[in-house]
């Protein structure tokens, strides 16, 4: 699995939730507040964002996401 940073969801006013560090024990998102809105950045452990947002559109999102990446066949496997 690969660390890249990969954003999951967009809210309508901007707000973009990415999945960072995926695939290390240091896996964790990332809430980046649209800009006129003046918020920080704010970085969130993984399981403590999946337990917290369960009925979010962006917790609903990332587990989608994770989903489909478990769905998905591995190279060199059947």
């Amino acid at each position: 699995m690969t660390t890249q940073d990969q954003a999951f969801y967009s809210s309508e006013n901007g707000d973009q939730w990415l999945l960072v560090g995926r695939g290390t024990e240091h896996a964790k998102v990332r809430h980046q507040p649209n800009a006129s809105s003046g918020g920080q950045v704010r970085d969130v452990a993984l399981k403590d964002f999946l337990s917290r947002e369960q009925n979010t559109p962006q917790g609903v999102a990332l587990r989608h996401l994770m989903d489909d990446e478990a769905e998905e066949p591995r190279s060199g496997r059947p």
